[in-house]
């Protein structure tokens, strides 16, 4: 159903160490998640919600998502707008089982987490090329 169809994002800072973990040949986009990046993908089109899990400890991916005019009225912070007030952060079990039920995830090729979400989503049928995880 339409209500079931949703974009996960998860972002991965790595303790500040996505940019050097991806390396000087690719780009640093996945790392940032930055509004033009999740826009390309999703075709420029933002028609349903995106759902943004992750490691919350680069701030300013979230601003910049949440100031962008298209990406911002659809965005659900998992870490901000669910979890109650003076709650921990989601377990990464949660966090997994958001990504594994997106109808498009996106994530970053350096994290194991991402990896393992494309893997599942792909045995419990989604197609293989709704998982944005390496820039191609």
């Amino acid at each position: 159903s339409d209500r079931d169809q949703y974009v996960a994002i998860h972002s991965r800072w790595l303790e500040g160490q996505c940019e050097r973990r991806v390396g000087d040949q690719l780009p640093k986009d996945e790392c940032w998640m930055s509004p033009s990046y999740i826009k390309a993908i999703l075709g420029g089109t933002i028609d349903k919600p995106i759902v943004l899990i992750g490691d919350g400890q680069n701030k300013e991916v979230i601003q910049n998502l949440k100031k962008d005019p298209d990406i911002g009225p659809a965005l659900i912070v998992v870490a901000e707008d669910i979890v109650p007030d003076g709650a921990d952060i989601p377990q990464p079990t949660s966090d997994m089982t958001i990504a594994v039920m997106s109808e498009t995830f996106i994530g970053t090729r350096v994290s194991t987490f991402a990896t393992v979400v494309g893997l599942l989503r792909v045995t419990r049928g989604a197609d293989p090329a709704t998982n944005f995880i390496y820039t191609r």
